[in-house]
């Protein structure tokens, strides 16, 4: 059974602390995206776009944590300057974890990810990769936005 006195002990132990900060970010890097999520007025390619954002994120930090760089952790860089020591390598697993989890989740994404494309840029598709049907306007559009750039 947890004690206050022992919750409190807890707080003492430095690999506790680092476990702690690196959660604490994590979970606030997590929270940023959700809220991104939740805001009104979006479309299905900015959502997406949200998403693989944060995979890229993801990676980032799985690279930063691997070499001990805390940069974008902002619980973490506060605890190296009290702990020295503080290393956080062991956390890219975590890291690549979350990584390979949102992959799995979001992989209908990629089902999508070329009609999301053609919507917000159909300017910068190529048309033989389209489907037929849609061919003839993408030309037309890329005739006429041609023009307009020149």
């Amino acid at each position: 059974m947890l004690t206050t006195a022992s919750c409190f002990k807890q707080l003492e132990i430095d690999d506790f602390l680092c476990a702690l900060a690196f959660l604490t970010d994590v979970t606030c890097h997590l929270n940023t995206l959700n809220m991104q999520l939740q805001g009104r007025n979006q479309n299905v390619a900015v959502l997406i776009g949200h998403v693989d954002g944060f995979r890229k994120k993801l990676e980032l930090f799985a690279t930063c944590i691997r070499n001990n760089d805390v940069t974008h952790f902002p619980s973490c860089r506060e605890l190296t300057e009290e702990i020295q020591h503080a290393d956080f390598c062991s956390y890219s697993d975590i890291i690549e974890s979350l990584s390979t989890e949102f992959a799995s989740r979001f992989s209908d994404f990629d089902l999508l990810r070329e009609n999301v494309r053609l919507f917000c840029s159909p300017v910068e598709v190529t048309i033989a990769e389209q489907a037929p049907s849609l061919q003839m306007e993408i030309c037309d559009l890329q005739l006429h936005a041609g023009k307009e750039t020149s």
